[in-house]
């Protein structure tokens, strides 16, 4: 799992993140942002494990997303609530 998929795919469904790495510190990721909260936090050894956290972190915490569902399901989902909105 490559790191900058799974930020393009968070980013494609709206779901923030924040990564910040020092050289001898390892790499810390966040799921969420400062405005909004975190919801989880790791400290990764590599871009990998990053990357891992993040796609864990984020249907755990975000599972009726695009990024959880995939397009298809989601875009079902949502327009059925559309209809049943059209419809009152």
């Amino acid at each position: 799992m490559e790191l900058g998929t799974v930020i393009d795919a968070l980013y494609a469904s709206e779901i923030n993140c924040s990564i910040t790495s020092f050289w001898d510190g390892g790499i810390v990721v966040k799921l969420g942002d400062v405005m909004n909260g975190f919801k989880a936090e790791r400290e990764c050894a590599t871009a990998a494990e990053a990357a891992e956290f993040l796609d864990h972190a984020a249907r755990e915490h975000y599972p009726e997303s695009c990024y959880t569902l995939g397009k298809a399901e989601w875009e079902r989902r949502n327009q059925g609530l559309k209809d049943r909105h059209k419809n009152n």
